[in-house]
């Protein structure tokens, strides 16, 4: 199935919005249901429609191996070999605190490529499409009015093994737990206030990447 320049793209009864130049080449009605079967209207919008859009965009990331990649039990995209790619944000108590750009400095150290980044004002709602899996978790809102009280740094970062080598760098997510020598340990303040967030699955970084980048920004 590929998508032109107007119209919608048609795969039996479901209609993705068309990307130029993308293919995509099975969805099923399993994706469907994910998208039609939430019952919050924000994580419908901000956060199901974002997965069409990281479904679209998913030759544009990175998975080992060349392999048919299941995303979200059966949707699949046949995707070249490439580094692995994750995604990262730099979050709202380390760059009020000032601390990004020693952040950073470890992110190049420890060999990560950064492939996007920017720094951007999250509107509540935007962060709430973002966590929307947590939607009925009792930190939910807090978490959502963390992370949009201040600005944050996104980035997409390229390595081998780049999903656990920057969860392994972040460090425990209670920063109590965490090892010496990682972020989390050195920057962070508690738990809700831990300074970093990274994806911690290749279907996670497939759905957190395109929500902040579009494939023209990752170079």
């Amino acid at each position: 199935m590929r998508s032109g320049m107007g119209g919608w793209v048609e795969n039996s009864d479901i209609k993705l919005p068309p990307v130029k130049g993308l293919t995509i080449t099975k969805v099923d009605d399993m994706f469907t249901c994910f998208m039609c079967h939430h019952n919050d209207y924000h994580a419908k919008v901000q956060g199901a429609m974002v997965m069409v859009q990281a479904v679209i965009c998913l030759k544009t990331l990175t998975i080992p191996q060349a392999k048919w990649y299941q995303t979200y039990s059966r949707l699949s995209v046949k995707l070249e070999e490439y580094m692995e790619r994750t995604f990262a944000i730099i979050k709202p108590d380390a760059v009020e605190r000032k601390l990004a750009g020693k952040i950073l400095d470890r992110i190049e150290a420890k060999g990560f490529n950064i492939v996007g980044m920017k720094k951007i004002k999250l509107t509540k709602e935007q962060a709430e499409g973002f966590y929307y899996v947590h939607n009925e978790r009792p930190f939910f809102n807090d978490l959502c009015t963390f992370m949009s009280r201040s600005p944050v740094i996104v980035l997409c970062l390229e390595k081998e093994n780049a999903i656990a080598d920057w969860r392994t760098l972040m460090g425990a997510t209670n920063p109590a737990n965490a090892e010496p020598g990682t972020i989390r340990k050195d920057f962070a303040i508690n738990i809700e206030e831990n300074s970093s967030h990274g994806s911690d699955a290749p279907e996670t970084a497939a759905f957190e990447i395109p929500y902040f980048f579009s494939a023209l920004e990752l170079v």
